[in-house]
């Protein structure tokens, strides 16, 4: 933890499939699957220390989940690896929102 922050990001998006059909599970559909790979970077510091960044680089798939025709929830499924030699790990996730 430290008094300034920094964090940058770069990630490719692309678009896999459009679904737009409910495959005959009613009333749960699905519009479109994407993917994307990207890398991130950042780092906590106090006036005392030096700047120390933290990279990692993952993907992830997004599936847009539709339920009774109208309202969405996408799906996001995803691996992330840490760069560093010390903090880094392996993390893998799913997250919903609405």
């Amino acid at each position: 933890m430290g008094q300034a922050y920094t964090t940058q990001s770069i990630t490719l998006s692309h678009l896999i499939y459009r679904v737009n059909r409910n495959w005959d599970v009613w009333p749960i559909g699905f519009g479109a699957i994407s993917g994307s790979v990207f890398i991130n970077s950042g780092s906590s510091w106090n006036d005392n220390q030096r700047y120390q960044a933290l990279t990692g680089v993952g993907a992830e798939v997004q599936i847009e989940t539709i339920g009774f025709y109208s309202h969405q929830l996408p799906v996001l499924i995803g691996y992330n690896h840490g760069l560093d030699s010390q903090l880094g790990k392996d993390q893998v996730y799913i997250k919903l929102s609405a």
